[in-house]
């Protein structure tokens, strides 16, 4: 039997942005239950996207830290 996968898409859409964090002052819960899914197994997974004349384009995954 195969073992199941949980996993949580972020999609950022932020110019700038290198890699993702939660930013505990604004979301503390978000912040902490996130860690904690994580070191439990939860994959983050945080594609970047950006727009360019209209069109949505894909930038490629940003870490998570």
């Amino acid at each position: 039997m195969s073992e199941s996968k949980t996993a949580l898409l972020v999609l950022s859409f932020a110019p700038k942005a290198i890699r993702f964090s939660p930013n505990h002052d604004t979301v503390p819960n978000f912040s902490l239950e996130l860690r904690e899914a994580v070191s439990e197994g939860l994959e983050v997974i945080v594609p970047k996207f950006s727009f360019v004349e209209g069109s949505l384009i894909y930038e490629g995954v940003i870490p998570l830290c």
